[in-house]
């Protein structure tokens, strides 16, 4: 059946703009020109003309980095050599902003505009090539939107303390004006725009020249905001004659606030930056993605391709562009090359049950299940605190017949034998319900009865994810106890929360020595101070939980799993993947259902167990 069309549908069709195809041969790409606005009966109608011009012999341009928003979005027209084209709204808001200060020059690479998308072959071959004219561009335009939430203090803020970067005195006056909190409030929304969620800015900033940000009328230097986001990372850990942490301060109830003004925006493309000049020739391309894993893509697919032009600088393995494939195919296809190539099971640890609308295996990741705020075990960002559960030896896997069957070898270290409640936390800021998920573990874990137990508790509670450098005074064994007093303090101040005695004797005991310590190092104890470092260790400790499960196994084996576990599950340890796994049986083969934290194994305890014949291997075929 044929849709008919009306006399204006025909007529738009006659009239709108036809791609001229490019010249492969050439290594041809399109740049944009932005045409004077000549007409004023039509002060809204944007005129631009496209070009070609080749890659091999460069062209003085500019590219545009900028959020596509929704398919659903409304839709605009400007016109290319006079005929139509529609753009989504906030292309055609940044355009019409550009057309406003015309400059005759200016050659703009939009990818909307610049490639054909609905010729598949002519965008594999430019989407390969984005990497080169992001970095040949004389500058990149990042557009954020219009301006809103009070994004003018924003730009403000910035322009000031990037003006007065080296002076504390000044900074800290400034950080207690009145209008300080509003203003850093209006930088934190500025940081949680969409624009910086997406895959491709990835690409796009990493490789830039210069960088020019730009919202509304209002404009500024990345330099200036990666340099202000800095400064603001060091207020907020005292550091650099900083005394008081203003960011808590000034936001003192929103941790997602406090964190998007630290290591959002301009911070996350150093940090890339960083990678591009020390290591990325070293690294796979699933360890590229984990540097950017928690970015977005209307597209799954983009999700690996919008990398791939960093990624495949490496010399390990390459994925190509190729938008004929599927969602699945493409996100199967990487975690068999990391397999194959790297022999280690890194990659299986960002398995876990899911809704799975792209129809995976279990053991493959899908790279865009990455909105529910799952934290990981493993943050290639903080490497520091890297596990290592099977040692030093390599993957024992093989495939079937069936590119859906993953076979492995692991170290059984026994069966989740009780679960704890699950959790009813909307998100890990939601203090309420993690306080009383905290004591209804607890009610499960007290059982264990001596202090050793009600440390592995504690240690559990944050993944064990404590370092010299973060513990203070405390010594790494005992610090389990001071997670559980961090808990306790935290649920003492709701008082509908009911603290049994066992764990009001223990948190008793804490601030004793907590203090103890202090005072023996010639500090003076600040009640104040106790409390902001509770509540640090309760929010790192938030951000594992509120998704998880606590389980037990046997001869006191505790843990944390991935949502989804179910009593009588597998705990093992696969050869060469860094942390131990939880597997469910399914009609005679087995289900990944996630990673676990399992006290005790996370350093090579099971390969040392597997020696002395404690533990045995298995082979577990995956679907």
């Amino acid at each position: 059946m044929c849709e008919q069309l009306d006399d204006s549908s025909l007529g738009h069709l006659q009239r709108s703009f036809k791609y001229t195809p490019l010249n492969s041969a050439r290594n041809e790409i399109r740049l944009l020109r932005i045409l004077p606005h000549h007409n004023d009966h039509e002060p809204a109608t944007i005129n631009c003309e496209i070009i070609h011009t080749s890659l091999d012999t460069p062209t003085s341009h500019k590219a545009l980095s900028y959020a596509w928003g929704s398919p659903q979005d409304l839709q605009y027209t400007i016109k290319l050599g006079g005929l139509d084209m529609l753009v989504r709204e906030n292309l055609w808001l940044v355009l019409q902003q550009l057309q406003s200060s015309p400059d005759p020059k200016l050659l703009l690479w939009v990818d909307a505009v610049c490639i054909n998308q609905t010729d598949t072959t002519e965008r594999n071959e430019q989407v390969s090539k984005m990497k080169t004219i992001y970095e040949r561009a004389d500058e990149v335009i990042v557009w954020l939107g219009p301006s809103f939430d009070n994004s003018h203090l924003a730009f403000e803020l910035v322009r000031e303390l990037y003006a007065h970067s080296d002076d504390v005195s000044w900074i800290q006056l400034r950080l207690r004006h009145a209008h300080a909190s509003e203003c850093l409030a209006a930088f934190s929304s500025l940081l949680r725009r969409d624009y910086w969620s997406r895959m491709w800015i990835v690409q796009e900033l990493a490789v830039a020249k210069r960088t020019l940000i730009k919202c509304g009328v209002d404009s500024i230097d990345a330099r200036a905001m990666s340099e202000v986001q800095r400064l603001l990372t060091s207020i907020s850990r005292r550091e650099g004659g900083y005394d008081e942490d203003h960011i808590m301060l000034l936001l003192p109830n929103d941790a997602r606030a406090r964190a998007a003004v630290q290591f959002r925006g301009m911070t996350e493309v150093r940090e890339v930056q960083e990678v591009l000049r020390s290591r990325l020739r070293q690294v796979s391309f699933f360890e590229c993605m984990l540097h950017n894993s928690l970015k977005e893509a209307t597209d799954p697919r983009d999700m690996v391709y919008g990398l791939a032009g960093l990624a495949n600088m490496n010399d390990i393995y390459r994925i190509e562009v190729d938008y004929s494939l599927g969602v699945d195919d493409l996100y199967i296809d990487l975690a068999k090359k990391e397999l194959q190539t790297c022999k280690v099971l890194n990659i299986l640890t960002r398995a876990r049950l899911g809704l799975n609308p792209h129809h995976l295996p279990s053991w493959v990741p899908d790279w865009s299940a990455n909105s529910d705020n799952h934290k990981y075990l493993y943050d290639i960002k903080v490497p520091e605190h890297a596990y290592n559960a099977s040692g030093k030896g390599r993957c024992d896997i093989a495939f079937t017949d069936s590119r859906h069957v993953l076979k492995v070898t692991a170290v059984v270290l026994g069966h989740v034998e009780v679960l704890g409640e699950a959790s009813a936390m909307e998100n890990e800021d939601d203090f309420q319900n993690t306080c009383r998920l905290f004591l209804a573990w607890w009610s499960l874990a007290k059982g264990g009865g001596d202090l050793e137990f009600f440390e592995g508790f504690g240690r559990a509670l944050i993944c064990s994810r404590v370092s010299d450098r973060n513990r203070g005074l405390w010594n790494k064994e005992e610090f389990g106890s001071f997670i559980l007093g961090a808990w306790v303090d935290l649920c003492r101040s709701d008082s509908s929360n009911n603290i049994d005695p066992m764990l009001a004797e223990l948190y008793s005991r804490i601030l004793v020595r907590d203090k103890e310590l202090e005072e023996g190092a010639g500090r003076e104890y600040k009640e104040h101070e106790r409390r902001d470092v509770f509540r640090r260790w309760t929010q790192t400790s938030a951000n594992f939980i509120w998704d998880r499960r606590f389980f037990l196994g046997l001869s006191g084996m505790m843990g944390l799993a991935t949502q989804g576990v179910r009593v009588r599950d597998i705990i093992c340890v696969p050869l060469g993947c860094p942390h131990p796994m939880i597997f469910t049986p399914v009609d005679g083969h087995y289900i990944v259902v996630g990673e676990a934290f399992v006290d005790g194994y996370m350093y090579g305890k099971a390969m040392g167990e597997l020696e002395t014949m404690q533990l045995k291997l298995e082979t577990f075929e995956l679907h």
